[in-house]
């Protein structure tokens, strides 16, 4: 098995970059990483993986991989 094994957090760091790059094509604005913004009532802060410039999108970045018996990673599914 060659190749250098990525952490989780590096995995999930180059998958906020991808979808960073994909929707700014895809919509044409630019999205900042975890920013936090007020949400809920009474409002409390939540950080959010990828908000546009403008405040009108916001979104998570999750990246999910299956485990190296090619089972569902069942614990994480129940978070979706």
């Amino acid at each position: 098995m060659g190749g250098i094994v990525k952490s989780n957090s590096e995995r999930g760091a180059e998958f906020q970059s991808r979808a960073r790059n994909t929707l700014t094509q895809w919509l044409g604005v630019h999205f900042n990483t975890e920013i936090s913004l007020p949400i809920g009532s009474p409002p409390k802060d939540h950080r959010f993986d990828l908000v546009s410039e403008d405040r009108r999108y916001v979104g998570e970045a999750k990246a999910f991989s299956w485990t190296a018996s090619g089972n569902t990673p069942s614990a994480k599914i129940t978070t979706l």
